[in-house]
């Protein structure tokens, strides 16, 4: 290979480089981020919806190596993890038929619950369950979406269930 064609072989390859780490986040800075009421902090912001975009293209979650015993873990949307007030349900028959959010980030700061992200694929609006610990460490900087949304969830009434009893009452 001539020298001009191995260097921009290598300029290509470069570019590729830079063209790929420009989409990579710090899995680090992330789990700092979702710890704290990340969507009102700006430098979190861009880190945090990268991450949120890049799994939602099919490439993987950032980790930390030195997480230590805190974590956060992605999980998709499910009956299990999905709230019943993000959860829909068919009309017909009442089965669960999926989730407002489309997945769900579990943050454990030294090894315990912090706090759970719902995020939509979409990139749309965001929900953070925070627990105890979180609420303590936080205050009122939480993302109050969660808690709103939870006290505002009026829970269907059961279906009528059919007579059997056979006296018509």
């Amino acid at each position: 290979m001539n020298k001009p064609a191995t260097i921009a072989a290598m300029l290509a390859v470069a570019t590729l480089l830079t063209a790929t780490s420009a989409h990579a986040v710090d899995g680090c800075k992330v789990l700092l981020c979702l710890a704290g009421n990340w969507s009102n902090l700006s430098q979190c912001r861009p880190d945090v919806e990268q991450a949120l975009r890049d799994v939602a293209r099919g490439r993987g979650w950032p980790t930390c190596a030195m997480g230590g015993t805190s974590s956060a873990n992605l999980q998709w949307a499910n009956q299990a993890n999905c709230p019943p007030f993000y959860s829909t349900y068919d009309p017909d028959t009442g089965s669960w038929s999926g989730c407002q959010y489309d997945g769900m980030v579990s943050v454990r700061v030294d090894g315990a619950p912090w706090s759970d992200l719902f995020w939509s694929s979409s990139g749309g609006p965001t929900s953070t369950r925070y627990y105890d610990q979180a609420r303590t460490a936080l205050g009122t900087s939480m993302d109050p979406t969660y808690d709103r949304d939870a006290a505002a969830y009026v829970p269907l009434p059961a279906p009528a269930q059919p007579d059997t009893r056979g006296d018509g009452g």
